[in-house]
């Protein structure tokens, strides 16, 4: 998987709960809540003015 070259700190543990949940009818998750419980990298969510979400092309 490309992202343990690239992020060693991910958090694989939940990601397979999110993967496990995502399939339900009131399932929701935010970019902010994937960077916090994933401990992901290159990727940044910007609430306000100019906000959105960007990620890093590799």
């Amino acid at each position: 998987m490309v992202q343990t070259i690239h992020d060693p700190d991910f958090n694989y543990t939940e990601f397979g709960i999110i993967k496990n949940t995502s399939g339900g009818n009131i399932f929701v998750l935010s970019v902010k809540q994937w960077i916090e419980k994933t401990n992901a990298a290159g990727i940044t969510a910007k609430v306000g003015r100019c906000s959105g979400m960007y990620a890093h092309k590799e």
